[in-house]
């Protein structure tokens, strides 16, 4: 189950509207919603137009 951390029961972040993209999906039958978008390693990434690699 995904595990919500805020500073209290009654934190609001002063009024200020924020917004949070997760991944939903499901796992043995229940919903689950996570802030992990790829997994956790090493990656390689390209440009195509310059091939400038940064790693």
């Amino acid at each position: 189950m995904p595990t919500m951390r805020f500073k209290s029961a009654t934190y609001s972040n002063n009024g200020t509207p924020t917004l949070g993209i997760a991944n939903m999906g499901r796992s043995n039958n229940w919903p689950f919603i996570t802030r992990d978008w790829i997994a956790a390693g090493r990656y390689k990434i390209t440009n195509k137009n310059s091939e400038k690699v940064w790693e």
